[in-house]
């Protein structure tokens, strides 16, 4: 037998090999405001044109830890933050975000101390993608994450935390005075 996930068509897996497989992908609901609805589609969130928020409902108990990729993602016009938010929390959020321009015309850090939010990059009019780990969102203690970005202008780093011990179901992205213009999000569980 050859190891996940080279499978071959009709191959039978046995549950330890299911149980081998580290990402799975989740197929979540979402709800978005302003523009053309956001969609699913085989686990993949699409954005539509002119939402000012998306959010998207994907974690349960049956994963700790998560990891959403965003790529495709573009804004209405250049460089807004990428504001994150879990559940109906808006308090509480720590977090740090470096950012370094390509041409080095403009590093810095955006920090948030019990802030409104988490700034998860700088999302460019062009090109943004990133990854963020989430860990423990579901679970009632403190929901972290850290990833990494590179958008139009800029590329950097997060991390932070929300600073309660709630469960949350979903995530909320959203552009400050701004919309999206199209981009694909994708959540994985991450298995323990």
């Amino acid at each position: 037998m050859t190891t996940p996930p080279d499978f071959s068509v009709g191959q039978v897996l046995t549950a330890s090999q299911m149980n081998a497989v580290g990402l799975w992908l989740i197929t979540p609901t979402v709800t978005s405001v302003g523009g053309t609805a956001a969609t699913v589609s085989g686990g993949v969130v699409s954005i539509g044109s002119g939402n000012t928020s998306v959010t998207i409902t994907a974690f349960s108990a049956d994963f700790d830890n998560y990891l959403m990729t965003l790529h495709g993602v573009l804004a209405a016009s250049a460089n807004p933050g990428l504001y994150v938010q879990f559940g109906a929390a808006t308090t509480s959020y720590y977090s740090v975000t470096p950012y370094y321009a390509y041409d080095a015309s403009g590093d810095g850090a955006v920090k948030r101390n019990n802030g409104s939010e988490l700034v998860a990059g700088f999302v460019g009019a062009n090109h943004f993608a990133s990854n963020t780990y989430i860990f423990a969102p579901h679970d009632t203690q403190r929901t972290a994450v850290t990833g990494n970005y590179a958008g139009d202008l800029y590329n950097g780093t997060f991390s932070g935390m929300l600073a309660n011990n709630t469960s949350y179901t979903n995530v909320k992205l959203s552009l400050p005075s701004n919309s999206f213009v199209a981009g694909k999000v994708r959540i994985y569980g991450i298995r323990d």
